[in-house]
């Protein structure tokens, strides 16, 4: 899929945890290429996910499962961590709505994630993000993908949560924000946030069991923005009556009143 081909004017180039705002991302990927780029990362690996289909659009508010690269293994997790002290299903509905993110800045502090962000590092393979502009006291939902619309990765962290009900034991992610770079801030001028992106050639690193402290908090550079690009897209991401996992939700929609931003 080359989104030059509907690519509209409107390119640009160039406390609660509910505020770090990375909700929805799309995974336009197939099996076979999302294997061979894991397989490029890590020599020695387990793939455990039957990746099926592709993913327009994946709202962390229904807590999907998706693909998840760990230091050993591709395998599939619920949007939306879990501590494993939580101790009963009540409490892990409540914190998995809550931390469907985990600020970079603050993760080594919070209870919920200082233990994952030290030791249980990952990946989630994307081709994008999505995030709203205010303007006018309206939203305006974007895409945000590469510059070459090619596969990348954000940082999260994961745990394994014991449900003591059922016994099942289940795995579950939060991405990580950080500080938004100059093209986020303009886009997401309401909160400043924007997805911890790994950069290309350092994700064996970020996986790394050895990183120290000092080590993993450089991680929360923000992306060079000359790496991204992005554009509006319709309403279709907040539809009550529509389903957002179309093609049509990526596709380049044109607000008069945004003019050429």
């Amino acid at each position: 899929m080359n989104l030059n081909q509907t690519r509209c004017n409107f390119v640009i180039s160039t406390s609660p945890i509910l505020l770090t705002m990375c909700f929805r991302i799309s995974v336009v990927v197939s099996k076979d290429k999302l294997v061979s780029r894991v397989n490029a990362i890590m020599a020695q690996i387990t793939i455990k996910y039957d990746f099926d289909s592709f993913l327009y659009h994946a709202s962390g508010f229904n807590h999907p499962k998706l693909p998840v690269v760990t230091d050993n293994a591709l395998t599939e997790m619920k949007w939306g961590l879990i501590p494993a002290w939580v101790k009963d299903q009540q409490k892990a509905k409540e914190m998995a709505d809550i931390t469907l993110n985990a600020k970079m800045e603050t993760a080594f502090e919070k209870p919920s994630f200082k233990s994952a962000i030290a030791s249980r590092r990952c990946l989630i393979p994307a081709t994008g993000f999505f995030e709203f502009h205010d303007y006018n006291s309206k939203k305006y939902p974007f895409f945000i993908t590469t510059a070459n619309e090619e596969l990348f990765f954000l940082g999260g962290i994961w745990e394994s949560w014991a449900d003591k009900t059922s016994g099942e034991l289940i795995d579950t992610f939060s991405i990580l924000t950080t500080e938004a770079n100059s093209l986020m801030a303009k886009i997401h001028n309401s909160k400043m946030r924007m997805p911890v992106i790994i950069p290309p050639g350092k994700e064996a690193t970020w996986l790394s069991k050895t990183l120290t402290k000092p080590q993993i908090e450089a991680f929360q550079e923000p992306f060079d923005e000359s790496k991204l690009k992005a554009y509006p897209i319709s309403r279709l991401i907040t539809s009550r009556t529509d389903d957002p996992n179309t093609p049509r939700v990526i596709e380049p929609f044109e607000y008069a009143e945004l003019g050429t931003f």
